[in-house]
């Protein structure tokens, strides 16, 4: 007889903070005053080991350059956050960044933030006006983002490695004046030139990942070592090369669903996390189709009595992963456990016929 399977994984309590880097949304900084010397924010540059670009780079005779302040302007977005403070984008400002902490070498490394832009270069000009950066070569660029003018809006554009790999624009004109929710996902794989970044432009948060991103790109050489830092490059100082406007809710994750800033609710998780296929359990296999990615998370399958029949160590990516099994039998009820490494609890009966 054919096992057939197919539930609906609740999670019985969530988790905030196993996977996330760090957020922050600028809500105790003193407004009117540089974003770099508060929180763990620096424009101290590399050879005075910070994790910014410098005050200025590169410094033009004639262009003096200033501190990006923090604002007193509203940044928002649906099921990720909102705060009463940003942080002011313009060219010939300096280079406020961050160290990520731990240093990610492998997986998925996902960032993201809200931007209100008012002004955004022309094509023509444009460049960088976010970096992430690699520790083991300070010049290796892993990932920067752009903005160019498209008329009625702006583009936005995502590049991997060295200034000189192509820009690859979203075919969507985003509006100038609203909250734009922009989430960059650098994915390390095997080889030396594969690794991935893709792009998501106003998703739905609390959908989960997208299938589709907004824009991707693989061209150039990978980065060759471990992302340590981010940070804003506003201090660029030829005219009209850089956007103008806002940026806040800064977050650094693992995994998509840690980036928000407003806890989602259950239901929501409840429809959009996880749905396990059980139709090659009996030869072995379980197939969890995720919506988000988790590593060092333990599996635990028990029959009805309590006895436990099988533990493994699993990680899931934001797919499809098919997790091998011992064969289960017809005709019985089990229970599914995870345990993700800050011990919450996710589990479900399966009743196979």
């Amino acid at each position: 007889m054919k096992t057939r399977i197919l539930i609906v994984l609740y999670f019985i309590s969530f988790f905030t903070k196993a996977q996330n880097i760090f957020k922050d949304d600028f809500s105790t900084y003193t407004a009117n005053s540089p974003l770099s010397g508060q929180g763990l924010w620096s424009h101290d540059s590399p050879s005075l080991g910070g994790p910014g670009g410098g005050p200025c780079f590169p410094v033009t005779s004639g262009q003096p350059c200033f501190d990006a302040n923090i604002v007193s302007n509203t940044i928002s977005y649906p099921n990720y956050g909102n705060s009463a403070l940003s942080v002011e984008m313009a060219g010939k400002l300096d280079n406020p960044g961050r160290f990520i902490s731990p240093i990610i070498s492998d997986s998925d490394l996902y960032v993201s933030f809200v931007i209100k832009l008012t002004i955004a270069p022309p094509a023509s000009g444009a460049v960088d006006f976010f970096r992430s950066i690699n520790n083991a070569d300070l010049s290796t660029v892993a990932f920067r983002l752009v903005a160019r003018d498209a008329g009625t809006g702006y583009n936005i554009g995502i590049k991997k490695g060295a200034s000189s790999n192509q820009t690859i624009f979203t075919s969507d004109i985003f509006n100038y004046n609203q909250n734009v929710l922009v989430v960059m996902k650098y994915s390390t794989l095997t080889d030396i030139a594969d690794d991935v970044v893709n792009l998501y432009v106003n998703p739905d948060y609390a959908a989960g990942e997208p299938t589709t991103p907004t824009a991707t790109t693989n061209i150039g050489m990978d980065n060759s070592g471990a992302i340590d830092r981010i940070f804003f490059r506003f201090g660029f100082n030829p005219d009209n090369t850089l956007p103008t406007g806002f940026a806040g809710l800064v977050s650094v994750a693992r995994t998509w669903y840690d980036l928000g800033f407003i806890p989602l609710s259950i239901d929501q998780f409840d429809k959009n996390s996880f749905t396990v296929y059980g139709n090659q359990a009996s030869r072995g296999i379980l197939s969890i189709n995720s919506k988000m990615a988790i590593s060092n998370t333990t599996l635990n399958i028990y029959n009805i009595t309590g006895q436990l029949l099988e533990r493994k160590n699993i990680s899931l990516e934001a797919t499809n992963n098919e997790i091998t099994i011992s064969p289960i039998v017809p005709s019985s009820v089990y229970i599914v456990e995870l345990i993700t490494e800050d011990q919450n609890k996710f589990t479900k009966k399966i009743i196979t016929y």
